[in-house]
């Protein structure tokens, strides 16, 4: 994979020979080239992550970095991936790598599996939902806007909404019944129409792709967060509803994860500030239904590209999205 390194030239950002330097791993989709790079030391080899993609995607996707690092420094835990170099011209950033560490999906997943004999303790989930809730809250807190019109936003959710029904009564018309594609659509033009007379927190910063595979957890404890990329202004609870919605999908799969999820789902929403009442708050359940809608498409789109493991979980996963989605009512 020597023509990756002559390609993007990461050894000039990191500031080495290429012959100190190879190629692990490249993963290539639609948006962007990424992958895993080994820089071969005196006594060991140190890993970065690259990632090619628009110098304008690249550009934005490094400050984004920088300036969520100077953020939520102060929060203990849990902090951005660290950017290690990046040029915008070429459309190349570098990161550190992230030593003996998981996902967060794999985290929860595998520990609140009741087939593993290894289950993740209620305290440590507490901790994950207490750590996600406080970094969340202190990354929106630095440009927080409480009094900006969230109107267009909430149209451009909407929009997002109807791109995935348009796909699946498309591609996959059998999946879906055509009562519920409607009463998805309905509820998200509701929405839309209602939602300036909504009381809610504002306009900031915010991740836009807060999936629990873009969190990586070490055995410590310690999370990091990755993938930038997709960050804009938009609706603070984007990021906060993506998170709890994946927590909760997975609390209902089966009937043993509920119980040590339920702590983790309630400590996500007091350290951000939020009460438990705000899941029934229409801002929180249209984007919700977002989530809902998100978990069934990206199943349909994947299931054919991935895995047994990854595959089962994903169906499952739709599975109970599907099924809020079906007792949906405006």
């Amino acid at each position: 994979m020597s023509e990756v390194l002559d390609g993007l030239r990461i050894a000039d950002l990191l500031q080495c020979g290429p012959d100190r330097l190879r190629v692990l791993s490249v993963s290539i989709n639609p948006r962007s080239t990424s992958g895993t790079v080994a820089m071969r030391g005196a006594a060991d080899e140190s890993l970065f992550h690259f990632k090619r993609a628009e110098p304008e995607a690249i550009a934005r996707e490094a400050a984004e970095l920088s300036r969520a690092a100077a953020a939520t420094r102060a929060v203990e835990g849990i902090a951005s991936v660290r950017l290690r170099a990046h040029d915008s011209q070429r459309g190349v950033l570098v990161t550190h790598h992230v030593p003996a560490a998981q996902s967060l999906f794999n985290y929860v997943w595998n520990g609140t599996s009741p087939w593993r004999r290894r289950h993740v303790a209620g305290a440590d989930l507490h901790r994950v939902g207490r750590r996600l809730g406080l970094w969340l809250r202190a990354y929106h807190d630095a440009t927080h806007c409480p009094k900006m019109e969230i109107t267009p936003h909430v149209a451009r959710v909407v929009s997002e909404i109807h791109d995935k029904l348009d796909l699946i009564q498309r591609e996959y018309p059998s999946h879906l019944p055509s009562h519920t594609l409607s009463r998805v659509s309905r509820y998200a033009n509701e929405a839309a129409a209602q939602s300036s007379a909504w009381t809610t927190p504002g306009v900031a910063r915010v991740h836009r792709d807060m999936d629990l595979a873009n969190v990586l957890i070490q055995a410590n404890g310690d999370m990091y967060v990755l993938d930038f990329g997709d960050s804009r202004e938009g609706l603070p609870w984007e990021d906060l509803a993506r998170v709890w919605n994946a927590l909760w999908g997975i609390s209902r799969v089966g009937r043993r994860r509920a119980a040590p999820l339920s702590p983790c789902l309630s400590a996500l929403l007091e350290s951000y500030g939020e009460t438990e009442n705000v899941v029934s708050h229409p801002l929180f359940r249209f984007l919700r239904c977002f989530n809902a809608i998100t978990a069934v498409s990206t199943y349909l789109v994947s299931r054919d590209y991935i895995g047994f493991t990854s595959r089962r979980a994903s169906r499952l996963l739709a599975r109970v999205n599907q099924a809020w989605l079906d007792s949906l009512t405006p």
